[in-house]
């Protein structure tokens, strides 16, 4: 029997939710003693360290998400010596965090990537004034003068964020919802927003922006190495600009970063703004191309896809 033990961050309760979904194993959500094979499904911190401390010839696999922020590099040395001494397999959901997992000596890392569902409705929202969300977890990870900058310039735009309590940045966003980790707030949350805006400088696979664009919502990601991978890479496939009413909005807004890791706040606030300003028909349009473009590259993420690539798991532990 294989079960399944993954960290808080919601992210990952998903991807373990989407795993036990094709594969039928039970789910934990806490390091403990058992008889099972184990596969984690964490970032490579504390939690992981021990699960490992008590279960380390039990553990099979790691899904493992190394984001190269706030990383805890005793751990991840600690982690990684333990794979490579007891021949556990690695998996990460990006080459992005693969770059990662190499540069801290992880040996046979495969990348398996995310899924996620689509939703039974799209949001249908067409109003003059736009709400702009975030989902994130981790903000220490993102500039607060970057943030700072942007909000400055975007005096008449409505931000609602789905965070932590924790959040150093959560007096920056007019709704600020906590309640993260709960399943049915996350479908009413892509539900009530128009615009889903992601203000990350990194991560290990950012599966909000997939989320956002599988419930049909306008989605404003920056051009970092991670996106290039997972969603810029329809680039020649879908055009990045929508004509509507003789005048040109963006679609996907992804060149607001001028460099990689170096933001220009001017650029994206006023994206943000000229999104704001759209009235119904703009919008409506916008959205309706976006639909149309967006949802068959969100598709290729469903969770049932998931099962040939999980394959690769079981297949390597019945050769093991």
């Amino acid at each position: 029997m294989t079960t399944i033990i993954h960290s808080p961050p919601y992210s990952l309760k998903k991807v373990s939710q989407q795993i036990a979904k094709v594969t039928g194993y039970p789910i934990l959500d806490k390091a403990t003693w058992m008889r099972d094979d184990i596969i984690i499904i964490s970032n490579p911190d504390d939690f992981m360290a021990k699960v490992m401390v008590l279960n380390y010839r039990r553990v099979k696999a790691i899904y493992s998400v190394l984001e190269g922020t706030s990383i805890n590099f005793r751990t991840i040395d600690h982690i990684s010596s333990w794979t490579t001494q007891y021949g556990i397999k690695v998996f990460t959901p990006s080459k992005y965090s693969k770059f990662y997992h190499d540069l801290q000596n992880f040996n046979n890392v495969e990348v398996l990537h995310h899924a996620i569902e689509i939703p039974n409705q799209i949001n249908n929202r067409y109003p003059n004034k736009k709400i702009f969300g975030y989902i994130s977890a981790y903000m220490e990870r993102k500039y607060p003068y970057f943030l700072k900058e942007t909000f400055q310039r975007t005096q008449n735009v409505y931000y609602y964020i789905k965070t932590t309590k924790t959040n150093p940045f959560n007096h920056y966003f007019k709704q600020v919802d906590t309640e993260i980790y709960l399943d049915k707030p996350i479908s009413d949350y892509y539900l009530n927003i128009d615009v889903y805006v992601n203000f990350s400088n990194g991560g290990g696979f950012e599966m909000t922006p997939l989320e956002a664009i599988s419930y049909g919502i306008p989605t404003i990601i920056p051009d970092i190495p991670l996106f290039r991978e997972t969603i810029l890479q329809y680039w020649n496939n879908y055009p990045l600009l929508v004509k509507s009413n003789n005048d040109y909005y963006i679609w996907k807004c992804c060149n607001f970063a001028i460099v990689c890791w170096n933001y220009d706040p001017i650029d994206l606030a006023n994206i943000i703004n000229n999104i704001n300003d759209m009235n119904k028909e703009q919008y409506y349009n916008l959205k309706q191309e976006f639909i149309e473009k967006g949802i068959p590259m969100v598709k290729e993420h469903y969770p049932l896809s998931l099962y040939e690539r999980f394959k690769q798991i079981e297949l390597w532990q019945s050769e093991h």
